[in-house]
């Protein structure tokens, strides 16, 4: 009886197992997406119960209202807490508007590639610095925007930027992959 279940076990197994190229690429795939998913969620359940607060009044506001304060050259532009003020308009920089989903993507994405862990380190702490840069970029034009009145910032805010910052970080994303494969 044993070798009967044994056999029927074996011409079970290979049915369910890849038998090319293209299925080994797919199961591969699935697992890529699958573990980059459950690792970005870590990453944002982690992200939520650490500094947001600090990360958006120290190092997002305060920063984007100085370069607004030089750009704009306008003296009364100034941080208040997670808003950035002045006479013509305020932004509250809420969470999830300081860049980190586009972050925490990004780093979940070279996390989870195959490469080195020193091309992993440095390709998330380069990829956190460009973040930042464009997400300083993106508040400084939806801030502009909304003290010009144009009628541009809800789209800017709700799509534009957004879709733009997630864009940028792939492109990142897939130059990094790419310098990384060439070091291996």
């Amino acid at each position: 009886m044993s070798q009967r279940l044994d056999q029927t076990h074996r011409s079970a197994v290979p049915a369910l197992q890849p038998t090319g190229p293209r299925q080994v690429q797919a199961r591969q795939l699935v697992h890529f997406l699958f573990v980059f998913a459950c690792l970005y969620a870590l990453l944002a359940i982690l992200w939520a119960r650490g500094f947001s607060t600090l990360l958006i009044d120290c190092a997002t506001v305060k920063p984007a209202a100085w370069l607004a304060r030089q750009i704009l050259a306008d003296p009364r532009i100034f941080a208040d807490g997670s808003r950035i003020r002045s006479e013509l308009g305020t932004i509250n920089v809420l969470a999830g508007c300081e860049g980190t989903d586009a972050l925490l993507l990004l780093s979940a994405g070279i996390l989870v590639y195959r490469a080195r862990w020193r091309e992993r380190i440095g390709g998330i702490i380069a990829g956190a610095a460009l973040v930042f840069l464009l997400n300083q970029g993106r508040i400084l034009v939806l801030f502009a925007s909304l003290r010009a009145g144009n009628g541009w910032f809800g789209p800017l805010h709700g799509f534009i930027a957004p879709l733009a910052l997630v864009s940028l970080a792939l492109c990142y994303f897939l130059f990094w992959a790419r310098w990384a494969d060439a070091r291996r």
